[in-house]
């Protein structure tokens, strides 16, 4: 057998070549590593919360006629509305829109203690609570006083008020506020003069009839003129033409200041005379009074 020789140059040669496949071999190839899977979570989701129940809705209010009912008398100087409204949950409906100025309503019947809520013409809105400058007057009529009544709206020195008259008033209230008007006396016709819109009379005026000297007296109040929230009645036999004097005039002899305004109810009746105005350009509203109302 031949043996080749190798010299030393050619013997490191081929170490380094044989040593090159290791570390080929050892470096490898680093994007065949699997990456590292990224930690995940489960997001904390919390229960949301069970509704609170709803508190139970208020019964609904109802514009079912009451048994009380009353009317308006407009003695301002514009035009009203006229609303009828419950009580607790507030509802209305309209019961007369635009009365004019001087004008009188129906009777109207507000809810079982609801009220006749009087607004200026075209204001809307009669369930105010609030700053309410649109409403005139909230009437809440009460049983005790009876069941009809009359609401008289006047100026009071710029302020617009009512009064309201008690037309069915029991025995135990009349004679103890001007608001309860006098009973009927079947031997003689009544008439119970409101004259709380009379202006330029502060000191009262006298009464007396066309044809009857001398001045009348009020059957129901003793020294009471005719004027402010006073409420007299006069007895005046079936029919009466009645005229209105300064309170200087005693006797009811000098020239009238008011009137005539015709009464004709006869016996056992009563009647307003709602006068307006001043003295020498007085107006008067002659109305029948109401017999205990009929359920609606």
């Amino acid at each position: 057998m031949i043996l080749a020789s190798v010299t030393p140059k050619a013997a490191l040669r081929l170490v380094a070549v044989a040593a090159l496949p290791l570390l080929l071999a050892a470096c490898g190839d680093d994007t065949a590593d699997t990456p590292e899977t990224p930690e995940t979570t489960t997001p904390v989701v919390e229960a949301a919360p069970a509704p609170t129940p709803a508190p139970a809705a208020e019964p609904a209010a109802t514009l079912e006629p009451g048994l009380l009912r009353g009317r308006v008398v407009n003695l301002l100087a514009v035009p009203v509305d006229v609303y009828v409204r419950t009580t607790g949950v507030l509802q209305a409906a309209s019961a007369e829109i635009g009365v004019a100025a001087g004008g009188i309503t129906a009777f109207h019947n507000p809810p079982t203690g609801g009220a006749i809520v009087i607004t200026t013409a075209g204001a809307g809105d009669a369930t105010c609570v609030i700053s309410c400058d649109h409403i005139i007057a909230t009437e809440t009529l009460n049983a005790a006083d009876g069941d009809t009544y009359t609401i008289v709206l006047y100026d009071d020195g710029g302020t617009p008020r009512a009064m309201r008259l008690y037309e069915t008033a029991p025995a135990s209230i009349i004679g103890q506020t001007s608001n309860a008007m006098v009973a009927a006396d079947p031997a003689t016709g009544l008439v119970v003069v409101t004259a709380v819109a009379v202006t330029g009379a502060d000191f009262g005026l006298r009464l007396g009839y066309a044809g009857v000297a001398g001045c009348q007296e009020p059957a129901n109040l003793a020294n009471v003129l005719v004027g402010g929230n006073q409420t007299p009645a006069f007895a005046y036999g079936a029919t009466a033409d009645l005229l209105l004097y300064d309170n200087q005039d005693r006797e009811c002899a000098g020239t009238p200041v008011g009137g005539p305004f015709t009464v004709a109810g006869g016996p056992g009746t009563r009647t307003h005379l709602i006068l307006s105005g001043a003295p020498g350009t007085m107006a008067g509203i002659v109305r029948a009074m109401e017999e205990p109302a009929a359920t609606p």
